[in-house]
């Protein structure tokens, strides 16, 4: 199984890496992991002077899926092979290091689930270098991740706000590919790790925030040049909350099932810095929750009564 390993210069040319010493993990599922994918073997091997790095045809037995990783100047690089041809020889491209934060530039999707109580908030925000070179991430050229938050006199509260110590265990982060990670630091969450070039690095953080009255205004502002900026929401036919951004948009809506979903896409994302205000209203209060739990609650017990009300009675004759 043939890695190839190449250097990609700044402007846009391949050249050979010769002498990098290359790992192919081998990920595979069996019903032991429940279809879940986990690596079963690891082989090693050094490009040689075409920069080429050979490994054993064992490596792709069972339909394994394969990924080739190498370290160059303390990041490391990954590649699988191609999903039209899993049998193609793997391309495994190192960009030089010198990237600016100025060449960012990312796309956001906030996707809202109303549900009883509470507002399910999962931001997607993906990353992207127009350079050739990576962008390293670290220190005080981190990333801060925009992510949707109760609006504060219309601004955004999502840096210098969020406590350090317990945030970390109300958020589910994740970054694909690994590149790098989210911290919480200074009340806010960063990006530490390194934006290559090409499709571009998916993070995503997920959490809920409480209803605490009918109308809720949400607030995000991301860092970056933003190329495009779409909101989903989905309820069940019971709630019919009401979402509106405070820019013109385009709507679209399509019913599944038991839910509802709708999609807005903002005709002018905001620029770097900008803050973008969403205003969410008709939302369930939870005193009309509450109360239609103590309803529902109430009959019940009623009916329980009348029952043995009945048993009594009959008892008696």
């Amino acid at each position: 199984i043939p890695v190839r390993v190449r250097t990609v210069t700044a402007d846009g040319s391949l050249q050979p890496l010769s002498g990098a010493e290359v790992l192919l993990e081998r990920w595979s599922s069996s019903p032991a992991t429940m279809g879940e994918k986990r690596i079963d073997a690891v082989y090693r091997s050094t490009s040689d002077d075409r920069g080429v790095a050979r490994f054993p045809l064992e490596a792709r037995a069972g339909g394994a899926e394969l990924v080739a990783s190498t370290v160059v100047d303390g990041v490391t690089r990954r590649a699988s092979p191609p999903a039209a041809n899993s049998r193609a020889p793997i391309d495994l491209r190192v960009y030089e290091l010198g990237g600016e934060v100025g060449e960012l530039e990312g796309t956001v999707q906030l996707d809202l689930s109303v549900r009883d109580g509470f507002v399910i908030i999962e931001t997607s925000w993906t990353v992207r270098t127009t350079g050739r070179r990576l962008v390293r991430l670290e220190g005080d050229d981190r990333l801060r991740v925009p992510i949707a938050l109760p609006s504060v006199f219309g601004g955004s509260m999502d840096e210098g706000m969020l406590p350090n110590e317990t945030t970390r265990r109300h958020l589910a982060l994740q970054v694909s590919p690994p590149t790098g990670r989210l911290v919480v630091r200074g009340g806010a969450v960063f990006f530490e790790g390194v934006i290559p070039p090409g499709a571009g690095t998916a993070l995503r953080i997920r959490y809920a925030l409480p209803i605490v009255a009918e109308r809720m205004d949400l607030a995000l502002r991301p860092p970056i040049k933003t190329n495009s900026l779409s909101i989903s929401t989905e309820w069940s036919e019971r709630v019919a909350p009401r979402v509106v951004p405070e820019r013109s948009f385009r709507a679209y809506r399509s019913a599944r099932a038991e839910n509802v979903q709708r999609l807005l896409v903002l005709e002018q994302p905001p620029e770097a810095g900008e803050t973008l205000v969403v205003h969410v209203s008709r939302l369930p209060r939870p005193l009309d929750v509450h109360a239609a739990v103590a309803i529902g609650g109430s009959l019940v017990l009623l009916f329980l009564f009348a029952l043995a009300l009945v048993s009594g009675w009959r008892r008696e004759r």
